[in-house]
């Protein structure tokens, strides 16, 4: 499951499985390309559209110094983290027939100290419109009731260069079982500026990460009062497993 880091600079590396990554500007730009030799390859340019929106720095996240109750989130599995909306431009080659790479998505790292079993009930998500807006959102997820999601612990909204703390946030999600059908989001910014979206899976599929850790991975079509944008949602929400993690 985890391959050896290569000696040398980990600014410019590369691994056995055919990933390399070189940082051509640091914690913002970077170059990824991989070739599993399998008929999959990549080869796409990341460039960071904002600084690192740090979850701990209370000048950034106005959520920063706030207790939720099971938030498992800010001192344990993301005790150091941020998170950062990017543009990737590239290509993406499948089974021979090259694809053209040019969407906006998130980047993220996660550092210092972490137990692997503080990773249940949340979710990680993020929706890049097409008029330069980028939402990204940690939701709690209630195990007792998986269709909705409470409460808000970080996140921030994105408008072009300036972006925006999250201070309060809600949503509601139809499930097929665990996986997602659709979203009605609602979050507050610290202008007091509330953004209501709605989202449709284009596809959701159960991602074991880690053993005894499950994931329902969606890939989404987000509408804004007919503003369409695209991101990806991953939440922990199946208790049966993941509360196994104690």
């Amino acid at each position: 499951m985890f391959l050896p880091m290569p000696k040398g600079n980990l600014d410019d590396y590369e691994l056995e499985n055919g990933l390399a990554i070189k940082c051509t500007k640091p914690v913002m730009d970077y170059l990824i390309r991989y070739d599993g030799g399998e008929g999959v390859s990549l080869d796409v340019k990341y460039e960071g559209l904002m600084a690192p929106y740090d979850i701990h720095d209370p000048d950034m996240d106005p959520l920063a110094g706030v207790n939720h109750t099971d938030d498992v989130i800010s001192e344990n599995a993301y005790a150091g983290h941020w998170d950062q909306s990017g543009r990737v431009t590239g290509t993406l080659t499948i089974n021979g027939k090259t694809h053209k790479v040019d969407c906006v998505a998130s980047m993220d790292h996660s550092w210092g100290l972490r137990d692997e079993k503080q990773l249940k009930n949340f979710c990680w998500m993020n929706a890049n419109f097409e008029n330069d807006m980028s939402i990204h959102c940690l939701y709690l997820v209630d195990p007792e009731n998986i269709d909705a999601y409470p409460a808000i612990v970080h996140g921030y909204v994105r408008e072009g260069d300036q972006v925006y703390g999250l201070k309060r946030g809600t949503g509601k999600i139809r499930r097929n079982g665990y996986l997602h059908q659709f979203f009605e989001l609602e979050v507050e910014d610290v202008r007091g500026k509330v953004h209501q979206f709605t989202g449709t899976p284009m596809t959701s599929n159960p991602w074991m990460a880690w053993p005894l850790m499950y994931l329902v991975q969606s890939l989404c079509r987000w509408d804004m009062q007919g503003v369409i944008g695209w991101g990806e949602v991953q939440d922990l929400c199946k208790e049966t497993v993941n509360d196994k993690l104690k």
